[in-house]
């Protein structure tokens, strides 16, 4: 089964700032950080091939990293860049004009630390046709293992676990519920990260007054995976056109005083027209298409285009929704019945619809049917390596070869007295001395890992030394570092290329040759 270009548009948006993965993107793009010796990007490649699609849109300023590494390892689906200045958030992208040039149809987006390995893709998309949706949400049920784990490092700590993780306070409309089955879809009324509701969540007495079974979940996390309906980008752009672009003022002169205009600049246009502007998706765009389903002076600021309603033509195309008896009255002849793949028809006039259905928002929730996480902190990137380094995934495997409960690449080099245990890898032209000791642990290419060292639940990336004596714990090691003998390294990030002395030490800190300079 295959996404026609006409109908649906996947992009990967792989900018924004990596402060929370400092070191390990200071000298990488996100897109490109290894996941159990294989790099973010190569898992959603292998996502998107899998549930058929074979045009891909990424957005980035690193486009020469990536282009270079996607076309070695993935020629066979199409890979379009766009590139965009550094520094730039997910919604100020898509209203940039090289992107939005290139955004013909409703878009997929997929954030470039998400790796998921689920088949809710048709799902989500039935649903959003049928719904007739603005905004179509993947959310992720953790499992209570993976709950109280979380809780329990967050104590290990001395922090309270809404401190120390990326919760998300969402609501819904009723009971949470997975949408694998038909009639399971969610009206999404929430959406804020604890960071931003601060001290205090309030809720508005207006949602709460149209939707009265409005249901609180801090446990529900939001993947970044969303699709959007392709009205919504025109209210992306700053809508300038509305506000005149001068301002009348006056020119006093030595002998006459005369009326001219003077052009505003587009912040002081933006402040004097109240002209909302969109910097992040989540944060910005999100609560806005949320809030428009109980606001009508929000409604009013929509495009016409979010007013058509193709409702019959969407059940028409659906491959897991059927055409409910209120919808197929209003069916065109032409659209005719449900439709077992996803092709191009002609469309039925537009009708109106209701002011609160033209901007719909909703959720698929995705439980244990599939592997879904991202690698957005250092301790979620900690965990992914381990997840696929433990067969977590279901999809999913290391490149090395499989052992009886390992996996250590056929060019890799193991001393005799060396003991490699279960959940780890060791990439490719890695050598490992005596007598050392590797546990639950990510090794890289090309790494040189002396005698007597020990290394247990760590990453260690491709091209690092490590000599005699050390000993590695909790700790992740990027690319290209150099451990001198004897050093003790625990809960500490070691940037790239960083150089660390004989016998040194870290303990719960970042060392990185940046913060040096």
């Amino acid at each position: 089964m295959s996404f026609v270009k006409t109908e649906f548009q996947m992009v990967i948006m792989a900018v924004g700032e990596s402060q929370a993965l400092h070191p390990l993107c200071d000298d990488m793009p996100k897109s490109l950080l290894p996941i159990a010796n294989r790099p973010i990007i190569s898992y959603q490649l292998e996502f998107l091939e899998r549930a058929g699609f074979n045009e891909v849109l990424i957005i980035t300023p690193d486009e020469a990293e990536i282009r270079k590494w996607t076309n070695e390892h993935h020629p066979k689906i199409d890979i379009q860049f766009v590139a965009v200045k550094a520094g730039l958030d997910t919604a100020e992208v898509l209203h940039d004009r090289a992107v939005r040039d290139r955004l013909k149809c409703n878009v997929i987006i997929m954030s470039s630390d998400l790796v998921t390995d689920g088949q809710f893709i048709h799902h989500m998309v039935d649903m959003h046709r049928t719904k007739n949706a603005a905004l179509t949400v993947l959310l992720k049920q953790p499992s209570q293992e993976a709950i109280a784990a979380q809780v329990q490092a967050a104590k290990a700590k001395g922090k309270s676990s809404s401190a120390n993780q990326d919760v998300d306070f969402i609501g819904l409309d009723g009971a949470p519920c997975r949408t694998s089955a038909v009639g399971g879809q969610q009206r999404l009324l929430y959406l804020k990260s604890a960071a931003s509701v601060g001290e205090e969540l309030s809720i508005s007495k207006s949602l709460l007054h149209h939707y009265p079974s409005l249901s609180l979940h801090t446990t529900l996390k939001d993947a970044h995976f969303y699709i959007l309906s392709n009205w919504v980008l025109d209210i992306l752009e700053p809508n300038y056109e509305k506000a005149p672009p001068l301002v009348p003022t006056l020119s006093l002169t030595s002998s006459t005083i005369t009326p001219i205009k003077v052009p505003l600049s587009p912040k002081d246009r933006r402040r004097k027209y109240k002209i909302k502007t969109f910097t992040s998706i989540k944060k910005d765009l999100v609560p806005f298409l949320v809030a428009c389903q109980t606001s009508e002076s929000k409604l009013q600021a929509l495009p016409s285009r979010a007013f058509e309603n193709n409702q019959s033509l969407a059940y028409s195309m659906s491959t897991t929704q059927s055409i409910p008896a209120s919808v197929s009255s209003m069916s065109s002849p032409a659209a005719g019945g449900p439709r077992a793949s996803f092709s191009f028809i002609e469309e039925p006039a537009p009708t109106t619809s209701s002011s609160t259905e033209c901007a719909g928002c909703y959720v698929h929730v995705m439980g244990s049917e599939g592997y879904c996480a991202r690698a957005n902190t250092l301790h979620s990137f900690m965990e992914m390596n381990r997840d696929i380094a433990r067969n977590a995934s279901a999809v999913f495997r290391p490149l090395e070869r499989p052992g009886k409960n390992n996996y250590i690449h056929e060019l890799a080099v193991v001393h005799v007295q060396t003991q490699i245990g279960p959940d780890c890898i060791v990439g490719s032209n890695s050598k490992i001395g005596a007598r050392c000791g590797v546990k639950k642990s990510i090794i890289g290419k090309n790494c040189v890992i002396g005698d007597n060292v020990k290394i247990a639940n760590s990453v260690i990336m491709d091209n690092v030394r490590l000599l005699d004596g050390s000993n590695i714990t909790d700790s992740i090691i990027c690319e290209g570092a150099s451990i001198a003998e004897g050093c003790t390294i625990k809960d500490a990030q070691i940037g790239t290329g960083y150089v660390m002395q004989a016998n040194a030490s870290a303990k719960d800190e970042v060392l990185a040759r940046h913060d040096r300079e």
